[in-house]
Parts: C-alpha cells; structure tokens; sequence
C-alpha cells in the first residue's frame, strides 16, 4: 500500500481565458495606377513588421520606380563655332535653367553630337546617349527635394544660337513615383509604433467608396484596429468633407460584423485656406479622424515641397495610436516626450497646406481644433511638437467623440464577444416560471467580468458593470440580453490654475 498522501488534480473550471490583443495592429490603405513590385492585381495586401519587410515589397525610400524622361536632339547640319547654349525652360523651377554654355570644336553633325553629349552629361544629373547626329537627354532623378518624373513632360530643351539646325523634342514618358511618400509614413509608423502593419495598395477610382478598408480587414481576418486612409496624390484633388461620411458607412458594417476600427484620413491640402476647412463636428463619423497636419523642415517638408499635393503625418499618428493604450489620448504630452515623438523629425510642426504652425494665429489654431482636425502644435517652453488632440468628425456632445473612446469601446466589444463565444448555443437553466435561473445570470456575469476585470487592470477602463433581467423570457425567444455600462478613462484635455499673491504660512 503506498504512502499517505495529498493529491491535488488540475480541473476545468468556469474561467475564460481573455482575448488575445491585436490593439497594436494597424493598416495602411494607398491608391496608384501603379503598383509597387510585391502587389499586383491579384495580390493588393500584404503584412509586414517593419520597415524594410515594405521595402522587400517595393515600397522604396528612393525614386528607382519611377520613368526618367527623355527627348532628342537631331543634328540636321553642322553648326557654326559660334558660342551656343542649351537651355531647359521652367524647370525644375518658374527660371530658365542653363544646362550647359559652350563653344563648339568639332564641325561635321556627328561629332557635334557626340560633343553636345558629353558637354550635358559632365558634371550634370541629366544622361545622355548618341546615336548619330541624334543626342537623347534623360531627365534628371528625382530627389527628396525635387521630384522629377513626369513634370517635367512637355518641357523643352532650346538652343540659344544655331536653332535652325536641329529638332529638338520635348520631353516625354515620365513617370512620378507614388511610392517614397509611402515609405516615408510607413517608416514613421515604425519609428513610433510597433505592431503589425497590413498595407493595401489598390488602384484610383473616379469615386471611391473606401470599401478597400473591407478589403484590408478581411484579409486580416478582423485583426486591424486602427486604419491610415492615404487620399493624396497627384491624382487626389482637394479634400472633401464628405468623405468621412462614406469611410464611416464602412466602418459600420465592419462594425456589424464585429470588426470594428478606427479610421484617420489623411487627405490633400495643397492650396487649401485653413479657414475654408468644414465644422467636422456636424457630421457623424465617430471612427473617422482627419489629420491636417505635415513637418515643416526635414524629411516631410522636403517631400511635401518636391511633389504637388500634401504628405501629412498619416504614419506617425498611425504608430502613436499602435504604440498606446486604447484608453490613452494619442495628444498625451508626457507619452509623447517618451517616445519621443518629434527629433529631427516632426520637430517644426506645419499644416499640410505647406503653412507653419508659426505663421498660423492661435485664435485659427483653436478654431481648428473646435472643428475636430488634428494636426501638430507647439507647447510653451517645451521643445519639438505634439499632437494637438484626438478628436473624431461628430459632435463633442457624442459618447463616441474621440480614438481613445471609439478604441475603448471597440475593445471592450471585442473581448466579452470573444468570452461569450463558449456559451453560444449552450442550455440555459431557468426556474419553474421561466425566469432566469441565479445560476446562469452567475455564469454569464463571470465570463463579462473576467473579460472586463483585465480592461480594469489594465488601466483601460474605469469601472463597469454587468446587468441581466432575470425576469427575460428566454424559452420565448433564445435570447438572453445582457447590459454592459463602462465607465472610461478620463481625459485631463485643460488644465486650469488660478494663482494669486498671499501669504501661505500657517498662522
């Protein structure tokens, strides 16, 4: 017989495990007729972990996508050596541009050509190739500070001497790459956030519903929680208002399908007034948030300079969000410093209109932020710049005002759903007059808590609280109704001190 002893087995009890989080999983949506290397029709969302997982797919920091322009110049006869030079009108710029001034040596077409060539090609960023009498000039690579490609088309190369005796085309086939500013806020996203980032590259519509947020979070299996709309482009116009409406009618259908997200917009403000901009807050599209925003001195403000519509702050706000507490403001000044959210980077705050927060009074200020827009500010006597706030396009009278409210609810719709899950299509007590039983309210109430209880820990809620009529009758309708009532985070938005001259020692 053996020993005396104590034996305890491992059981299964009525505990449900919470959800999994995927809070720091984001998407980015952007449009081109083109498509990067790593998508293709059939193929228009991938995942990646960072940032050079974007650049394996083609999303380049560089402009080796898009198509140098060329033109020809014909020898139809020689030249005389006379000083003649060749000029390409308004660009990059509204001057003349002298490409090359010279005096020819050689006499016959051919070596004239061949010596044009040369001149142009030493010591220049445009390319050159003879065949002939006939030079081919490639325009110049784009760079961060001047985006080449195809504004440069129509253009004309002419000589200021000696014109009747060559043809000279203008310049054709370039191609603007879409990619570089992609790469700028995906690089963004990561240098602040972390995560996983589904990217969606889809083609430009003569109207654009948005259902390629659908798209997106249907390949990701409902796993995105936050979503960047890049709606700016070459091919882009103006923003439009109206816009927030048609991306939230999607976000309440992923809504109903228990997908929900949360959605900020990134739209083109070039050549936009600041005050023409709509009262965001008399539409009703709680998961829609619009960012007016754009650094004002590096890496973005180049961008913005070189190409013709906005670059905005999409991919820092996206990796803020990602890198935050569903309950947290994205504008916390504290977790910004920690970041930190602005270096080099983000460290002169501009609106997206290529207008300085400097230039721009703090009564306009305050009446942006009155209309719900978010864009980037500056804080007395702190350095760099900060999220002005984290408003949605509804009424600040809605439950549903902010990212941190529509992210918190979201959550908490998610996690009890996912603990509920279990008890689908599973009997039900009740008493001999059809009333729920005690326990079975016991039941259902401890799977919402154990959800809820994390959220509390976890700093996301307040408090909350469970509540289910025993007096339902569920064998009329096999449905038992559960109220939810959650208590959120505050968020400290003003912080006011009164202070006066007294005398403070205790009498």
């Amino acid at each position: 017989m053996a020993l005396p002893n104590i034996t305890v087995n491992r059981t299964q009890g009525n505990i449900v495990r919470p959800a999994l989080s995927n809070d720091s999983t984001s998407a980015m949506l952007f449009y081109s007729n083109t498509y990067p290397s790593g998508f293709s029709g059939a193929t228009q969302v991938a995942v990646v972990n960072s940032t050079k997982e974007a650049y394996d797919l083609g999303i380049v920091d560089d402009y080796s996508t898009e198509t140098r322009a060329t033109s020809t110049i014909t020898f139809n006869s020689a030249i005389s050596n006379a000083t003649s030079v060749v000029v390409l009108s308004n660009f990059p710029t509204a001057s003349t541009e002298v490409v090359a001034s010279f005096t020819f040596s050689a006499t016959g077409t051919a070596s004239q050509a061949s010596e044009l060539a040369t001149l142009i090609s030493n010591g220049l960023q445009y390319g050159t190739s003879v065949n002939g009498a006939v030079v081919t000039v490639t325009a110049p690579v784009s760079s961060d500070s001047t985006a080449v490609g195809s504004s440069i088309n129509t253009k004309t190369l002419s000589f200021s001497a000696g014109t009747a005796s060559v043809s000279i085309t203008t310049f054709s086939g370039g191609t603007t790459t879409d990619v570089r500013p992609w790469a700028y806020h995906i690089s963004e996203h990561f240098r602040l956030g972390n995560g996983k980032l589904y990217i969606g590259v889809f083609p430009v519509l003569a109207t654009f519903t948005f259902n390629e947020i659908k798209n997106i979070q249907d390949f990701a299996n409902g796993e995105v929680r936050q979503c960047g709309v890049y709606k700016s482009g070459s091919w882009s116009g103006v923003f439009s208002a109206t816009d927030v409406t048609t991306i939230q009618s999607v976000c309440n259908t992923l809504g109903n399908e228990k997908h929900p997200l949360s959605v900020v917009l990134q739209p083109n403000l070039v050549n936009v007034s600041l005050s023409s901009l709509a009262n965001l807050q008399a539409y009703s599209a709680p998961n829609v948030s619009v960012l007016i925003g754009q650094d004002g001195a590096n890496v973005g403000a180049a961008l913005a300079n070189s190409f013709t519509y906005s670059v905005g702050i999409m991919g820092a706000v996206t990796g803020v969000i990602s890198s935050s507490k569903v309950s947290d403001s994205i504008a916390w000044v504290g977790k910004l410093q920690s970041l930190p959210f602005s270096t080099a980077e983000l460290d002169t705050p501009a609106f997206a209109n290529k207008v300085l927060i400097s230039n721009v009074a703090s009564t306009a200020q305050d009446t942006l932020a009155d209309k719900n827009y978010i864009f980037l500010r500056r804080i007395t006597d702190l350095a760099g710049s900060f999220i002005s706030d984290s408003k949605s396009a509804v009424s600040n009278t809605n439950s549903f005002f902010s990212i941190e409210r529509n992210r918190t609810i979201d959550k908490s719709r998610r996690v009890v759903a996912a603990g509920l899950s279990p008890l689908l299509n599973s009997p039900v007590d009740v008493n001999s007059n059809g009333t729920l039983s005690a326990l079975t309210i016991n039941v259902y109430k401890q799977v919402c808590n154990t959800q809820l209880d994390v959220m509390v820990s976890n700093g996301e809620l307040s408090a909350y609280s469970v509540n289910i009529d025993p007096n339902q009758n569920v064998l009329a309708t096999d449905t038992i109704n559960i109220t939810l009532t959650l208590t959120p985070k505050g968020v400290a938005r003003f912080i006011t001190v009164d202070v006066s001259f007294g005398v403070t020692a205790a009498a």
